[in-house]
């Protein structure tokens, strides 16, 4: 058994999990054991897929499930068995290692946490060189934490209270968040207007679509060229783009080209300017993934009215139909993945983008794990992605063909 701890948009993540595992040909049985952790029963989890993930922060592996009563009478004494010892260890002569507790913690067991580490210390130096607690001020180690103590090479233990029982897990990976950053902050051309789609989420998207090695994706509103970053380090081979704005093409091949430079990953990448509304399938044939984010618009300073927000969706509305109308003329088009501007109000309701499905198109059944997270999944089936600073959001929505 595996378990994953989900980032901030659980729902969307666990959906990210499932198809990527599904487009792998891997069986799974997913069960939530905590708000934002996830067990797998699967054959295997290579960290080369939980690499591939956006949404996902660590992973980790089971160690021992015992009974909650009989751990919490006696917590010590799990921890201090040489075989739980050396699953945990193995046979390294100095070791780190953090301890995190999830789920549904005993009340008053959370200010045990701390002595009991100190006492599992206290016998580790009776069997290793070297040993360090890495404490956290907060209940769960976070990623950066495990990846700047180097605690992969230790133990970052998580208990997971669930039911009752606790769930004993080691981490195996947590998510790169360096080059996440690098790729969003770093690369040479970025500015608020045009580079604000987070990597993570463009590469949850690329994920939904579906898209492989040999797909041709194209971004109709390429923009910084976020999208297409994301989908050529997953393997999509040929990349496609345009934008409206002739300034964005040149920042999106500027940023493609210093990606490249980076990684091993190869791809063809044609880029040009136009419009959504007046390009024709012939001019990019044989796309078979139209992946997009729509242009939120100019940043908000604050919420919008619901009549600016009105005016806002209408525009959008049309982008967005000229977007499925050009997917519809593709052939070979077999999915569509599109974010789309909403804008939240003090009371009611959200003013969201209308729309109508595309013929031979069915939206993805998010509605299988939707029911774990209901907050996040929007009315239509869409997955709602929005900070609690923003003014407006975005929500997911991910179209299939079924003829």
């Amino acid at each position: 058994m595996f378990a994953v701890e989900l980032g901030r948009e659980p729902l969307l993540s666990l959906v990210e999990l499932e198809t990527r595992f599904r487009t792998q040909g891997q069986r799974t049985t997913f069960q939530v054991i905590a708000p934002k952790v996830v067990a797998i029963e699967v054959d295997s989890f290579s960290q080369e897929l939980f690499f591939s993930l956006g949404g996902s922060i660590k992973y980790a592996q089971l160690l021992l499930r015992i009974p909650a009563d009989e751990f919490t009478h006696d917590p010590l004494r799990i921890l201090i068995d040489d075989m739980f010892i050396h699953s945990a260890f193995g046979d390294e002569e100095s070791v780190s290692f953090a301890v995190s507790a999830y789920g549904n913690i005993p009340s008053g067991f959370y200010r045990k946490i701390k002595p009991l580490a100190i006492q599992w210390k206290k016998h580790l130096k009776q069997k290793f060189q070297h040993v360090r607690f890495v404490e956290s001020n907060d209940p769960t180690t976070s990623s950066v934490t495990v990846a700047r103590n180097r605690l992969l090479r230790g133990c970052d233990l998580w208990m997971v209270f669930f039911k009752d029982e606790v769930l004993f897990f080691k981490t195996l990976a947590v998510q790169d968040f360096h080059s996440f950053a690098e790729r969003d902050f770093g690369r040479p051309r970025r500015n608020a207007r045009n580079g604000m789609l987070p990597p993570k989420l463009a590469r949850i998207m690329v994920t939904l679509s579906g898209a492989g090695e040999k797909s041709v994706l194209h971004d109709p509103f390429v923009g910084s060229g976020t999208i297409l970053q994301e989908a050529g380090l997953l393997g999509v081979q040929k990349l496609s783009g345009t934008d409206i704005h002739p300034q964005n093409i040149t920042d999106a091949q500027q940023n493609l080209d210093w990606l490249e430079e980076r990684t091993d990953k190869k791809w063809s990448l044609e880029l040009a300017a136009g419009d959504i509304r007046f390009i024709t399938p012939e001019q990019y044939p044989g796309v078979t993934h139209v992946v997009a984010e729509i242009d939120l618009g100019d940043p908000l300073q604050r919420r919008s009215r619901p009549d600016e927000a009105v005016s806002f969706a209408r525009e959008a509305e049309v982008l967005a139909q000229a977007l499925f109308a050009y997917a519809l003329g593709q052939q070979t088009c077999s999915a569509i993945v599109l974010a789309l501007p909403f804008w939240p109000h003090i009371q009611g309701q959200p003013t969201r983008v209308s729309f109508s499905i595309p013929d031979g198109f069915s939206l993805l059944d998010s509605y299988v794990f939707g029911a774990l997270y209901p907050t996040e999944l929007s009315s239509r089936g869409g997955f709602d992605y929005m900070r609690p600073d923003q003014f407006v959001g975005r929500e997911i929505l991910a179209f299939q063909k079924t003829k």
